[in-house]
């Protein structure tokens, strides 16, 4: 009988399961104690924010198991053919995030408007984090592609450890949190190596940044000269439209010429 492309529950996994959980919660009590931002979520973001959390926290995942399946009992031959728990991880985390780096420059380049509704946030936070258009969540590389790569590699749960990291990581980069001066400091030296919180943000600033594309590593913001280092907290947030809440969450293609 195939193995499956998903491991099984097991204590390693259900850790690895609970982490982005587990950080929102955390990011969630921070942003009480200590917002970066002040004022009140509008309808629409309870509706964008609130449906991409259950799409990405619940629906997707979901999906991803089943492809999974589906694949492993479709081409047994390519089941498992990568050896090695390192390798497994790393293809998730570093191989994985450089596909997401390519969808991510071709959505701002290339399908604005397919992009934009997770840009339309006037202001950031973790539960932002998953805002997008219903059409765009099957489409993320964290699918189908994700779940190819997860079929080749031995070691699933080692590839499953590296994509529950990168939620855990999209959670913080997203969260609005006003940190100590020390611990910016810190964050400023981590810059070299992630998408800091700051470095996500100034990408969220009023307008289409297409800078500071990555999502876990910043080297391929680096490498393709789209990193740009944040001086700060942006003053203002979120792209300009004229769609509603309703019309971005299921019609994106209505964007305007003069969205920006």
């Amino acid at each position: 009988m195939s193995q499956l492309a998903f491991p099984l529950m097991s204590p390693a996994l259900v850790f690895w399961a609970s982490l982005p959980f587990c950080t929102f919660v955390l990011l969630l009590v921070l942003e009480r104690l200590r917002p970066l931002h002040t004022g009140q979520a509008s309808c629409g973001d309870w509706l964008l924010n609130g449906s991409g959390l259950l799409a990405q926290g619940l629906l997707i995942p979901l999906l991803s198991l089943w492809l999974g399946q589906q694949l492993a009992m479709q081409l047994p031959s390519l089941n498992g053919i990568l050896p090695g728990t390192l390798g497994a991880f790393l293809l998730s985390f570093v191989g994985l995030d450089l596909l997401y780096y390519a969808q991510h420059r071709y959505l701002h380049s290339h399908a604005w408007w397919l992009h934009l509704p997770h840009h339309s946030s006037q202001q950031l936070g973790a539960w932002a984090s998953a805002r997008n258009t219903l059409w765009l969540q099957p489409l993320f590389v964290y699918v189908l592609p994700s779940a190819l790569l997860s079929l080749l590699c031995q070691d699933k749960q080692a590839y499953l450890a590296g994509t529950l990291l990168t939620a855990s990581l999209d959670l913080w980069r997203h969260s609005a949190i006003r940190w100590p001066h020390w611990l910016q400091q810190r964050h400023a030296w981590l810059s070299w190596l992630l998408i800091t919180p700051a470095s996500h943000h100034l990408h969220h600033a009023a307008g289409n940044t297409a800078i500071n594309l990555g999502a876990n590593l910043s080297c391929w913001d680096r490498l393709f000269g789209s990193y740009a280092p944040p001086q700060g907290y942006p003053l203002r947030y979120g792209a300009r439209t004229r769609q509603s809440a309703w019309q971005q969450l299921l019609t994106p293609w209505h964007h305007k010429p003069d969205e920006s």
